[in-house]
């Protein structure tokens, strides 16, 4: 899953499942150790929010409803909505996993291990939730796909594929506009949108 929370439980994040195969770095409740692979060297946004450790990454649409995501859109399991859960999918729903981004930096002062931070694009110029004086990597950002390799983009690069025009319906029902707001490209399962 990509986050977990109960009315007991205040939140289980992607971090938390991970850990044990990643690197054995800390406790594996809430990610309170030492888990240098979660945090960027870049990243300087402040935290003193928490006693958590900073998380640099997020997962890319959580909860984002009637989406076209690497996550299934966040389903709640009663009427006050303080049960819920965003799951992941099977890696046979992705068509081309080696282009559908799974994570993405997310330079966030709430984003730290254990919450269940999510978001669409990062944008070096402050659109989305992204903090808008945070230095980017020479304008662009890291990413993981669900094939499990890494890549720096320019925000620009992952919201759209070269030649078609947009809007449009993508195989999945999605409206493409190929912008930073509502993104296509390597944000969605649908390939070549």
């Amino acid at each position: 899953p990509a986050r977990y929370s109960n009315a007991t439980v205040t939140a289980f994040a992607w971090d938390n499942y991970i850990e044990a195969y990643a690197q054995k770095a800390g406790s594996t409740f809430y990610g309170t150790g030492n888990n240098p692979y979660l945090l960027c060297p870049s990243d300087s946004v402040d935290r003193t929010n928490t006693t958590r450790n900073k998380r640099s990454y997020a997962v890319a649409g959580s909860a984002n409803t009637g989406s076209d995501e690497a996550w299934k859109p966040e389903v709640a399991f009663d009427a006050g909505y303080t049960d819920y859960i965003t799951e992941g999918r099977p890696l046979a729903e992705f068509v081309a996993p080696a282009s559908t981004i799974l994570l993405a930096e997310a330079p966030l002062n709430n984003n730290w291990i254990g919450t269940n931070s999510g978001y669409r694009v990062p944008s070096p110029n402050g659109q989305t939730n992204v903090a808008p004086n945070k230095p980017s990597h020479s304008e662009g950002w890291n990413y993981g796909f669900a094939d499990g390799h890494a890549k720096w983009f320019k925000p620009q690069q992952t919201v759209s594929t070269p030649g078609i025009t947009y809007p449009f319906k993508n195989a999945n029902g999605y409206t493409c506009q190929g912008t930073v707001a509502t993104p296509c490209g390597l944000w969605t399962l649908s390939d070549n949108d």
